[in-house]
């Protein structure tokens, strides 16, 4: 019994080798009009930045520029502005892919007690992955999601993976630093916006509060994608977002937008730029007692709402049979205590309430799939939390860091 069923096994991919191939074509044919799309957009790229404008400079100088030249020639300068804006955003899709794939590695070998060293490999034949089959989104699109040598299917999820955390890096770039921070809460917004401007007049402070943001996205993508995985969540995985969450804040302060005190005013009229921002508030200043503060309390609610959080989730949490590493942490606890640390502890309450939220919703609508668990909660409504943050900070009844609600009486003595 035991040879005849080794026999069958092995005669499994002979026997629907045509089938996979018929499969891999339609994925060849696939790839080769993506890769002519991205040959198009390029040599339209370089006629519209580089040949046309050099050509319209050069008949406008010459003195007897053609009739209507004018027109034309603002008809490419408008051109030139939504291809960099196109490009731009494929730049920044495929850069969260990128981290999609790392990610991926990292939420498979850590619960079971790997090392991301080493380079990725086929799961069927343990064959080491080409630079070419690794490449986010395009290697699953052009082997028509089958490994290159020995054509077994390659699960769909990694190719959904990737895609979602690109479009959450566009989501929340475009919203947060394309922008000019229209989401941003007590931080003056920037009167120009949009890639063109980002390249030409870049804003550091701007850049660096998207890239902090980016990182707690990023974790709570790696929880959600282990517990998609129904695995528990080392807590080495949490400790290196414990470290990014005070390290950030201690080289570059400014990371923090509230502080840890209640009824936090808006700035006053003459403060117009993020340096003079920066100075009127006293949080902003590394190691000072509001800073320390600011990130204590955010880690101690934020590991508190987490508990009451798992208190309200009913049932065991789902375990995979197959677990090696021994230390773990809870996912509310976890998910929590990172947006406390990295957005405060009025965050955090507030990422809480959307969280119950989506947990009812998805209770309520019967949703089976594991990313709809409290992890996969805490994600969007993070995401939720910080495309609202500024409109949420103006609702007087809602937890911000000028709300004065939830003070009961103490907001004065703070």
């Amino acid at each position: 019994m035991q040879t005849d069923s080794s026999n069958r096994m092995n005669s499994e991919p002979i026997e629907n080798a045509q089938e996979q191939r018929s499969g891999g074509y339609h994925g060849i044919w696939l790839f080769r009009i993506l890769i002519w799309a991205v040959w198009l957009i390029g040599i339209l790229a370089i006629l519209i930045l580089f040949v046309l404008p050099v050509l319209a400079n050069w008949l406008l100088s010459s003195g007897h520029p053609p009739k209507g030249m004018s027109r034309y020639f603002e008809l490419l300068t408008v051109a030139q502005t939504w291809l960099m804006r196109i490009l731009g955003a494929v730049w920044i899709f495929f850069l969260g892919s990128c981290f999609a794939s790392f990610l991926n590695v990292v939420a498979w070998r850590v619960p079971r007690g790997g090392s991301i060293n080493g380079s990725s490999h086929c799961p069927d034949c343990n064959q080491r992955l080409r630079f070419r089959d690794n490449t986010p989104v395009i290697g699953w699109v052009r082997n028509g999601g089958q490994c290159s040598n020995c054509q077994l299917p390659i699960p769909i999820r990694y190719l959904l993976v990737e895609v979602l955390l690109g479009a959450l890096f566009l989501l929340l770039t475009s919203v947060q630093l394309l922008s000019g921070g229209w989401n941003l809460p007590f931080r003056p917004m920037e009167k120009l916006s949009g890639f063109e401007h980002l390249i030409f007049d870049p804003k550091p402070d701007l850049i660096l509060l998207t890239v902090y943001h980016l990182v707690l996205i990023c974790l709570l993508f790696t929880f959600t994608l282990i517990k998609n995985e129904t695995l528990k969540i080392p807590r080495r995985v949490w400790f290196v977002g414990l470290v990014l969450g005070v390290v950030i804040p201690l080289i570059w302060p400014a990371a923090h937008l509230v502080s840890w005190k209640l009824g936090q005013s808006t700035p006053t009229s003459s403060i117009s730029s993020w340096t003079d921002l920066t100075m009127y508030q006293g949080f902003y200043q590394r190691g000072s007692f509001d800073q320390t503060m600011t990130l204590g309390l955010g880690l101690l609610v934020g590991i508190l709402l987490g508990t009451l959080l798992k208190r309200f989730r009913s049932g065991p949490e789902a375990e995979h049979p197959y677990i090696f590493q021994p230390t773990f942490i809870g996912e509310e606890v976890a998910g929590l205590s990172l947006i406390g640390l990295f957005l405060g502890w009025q965050s955090a309450t507030s990422v809480s309430l959307f969280a119950v939220v989506l947990l009812l919703l998805f209770r309520l609508s019967r949703v089976k799939w594991n990313f709809a668990g409290p992890t996969g909660c805490l994600l969007l409504a993070s995401l939720l939390h910080l495309l609202c943050w500024r409109i949420s900070t103006n609702c007087p009844y809602w937890p911000s860091g000028r709300s004065t609600f939830f003070g009961l009486g103490w907001v004065s003595f703070l």
